[in-house]
């Protein structure tokens, strides 16, 4: 078995660090809570010691998403951000995601359509966008 020395683990440590604050540079603008459109934003998230949460977070029927840091949460799983790659106003997110069954990888894609809206498709059927608006809590 081949050792790893301390050089090593510090070098992939930096790199483990670096890329996490990429991932985080490219989702800072979208920080917050999101709502498909025609949804209440009120009745789905509310803001308790700073942070946002879901309301009923055992509601099968909340749209909504909270995005914090490169943690996207739904009200039925997580989804850690893994990688992103940014074009113009789109980004492509690699995320491992996992709910109280199973867990497992999943790719979308992001289209930015302006500080307060969001088109979010998957790779399988990209004609198929869900729009959501930002909920200002």
């Amino acid at each position: 078995m081949r050792k790893i020395n301390t050089a090593t683990v510090a070098v992939l440590a930096m790199s483990m660090a670096c890329l996490s604050n990429a991932i985080a540079a490219s989702l800072d603008a979208l920080q917050g809570a999101w709502m498909i459109s025609s949804q209440d934003c009120a009745a789905t998230f509310e803001k308790k010691n700073g942070s946002i949460r879901f309301r009923d977070a055992a509601s099968s029927l909340a749209t909504g998403i909270i995005i914090s840091g490169d943690k996207i949460t739904g009200v039925n799983g997580d989804c850690t951000v893994r990688r992103v790659r940014q074009d113009e106003g789109h980004l492509s997110l690699s995320m491992g995601c996992a709910d109280s069954v199973l867990a497992t990888s999943m790719s979308v894609s992001l289209r930015i359509v302006d500080a307060d809206t969001i088109e979010i498709s998957d790779f399988v059927f990209p004609d198929e966008m869900q729009s959501y608006q930002r909920c200002h809590l």
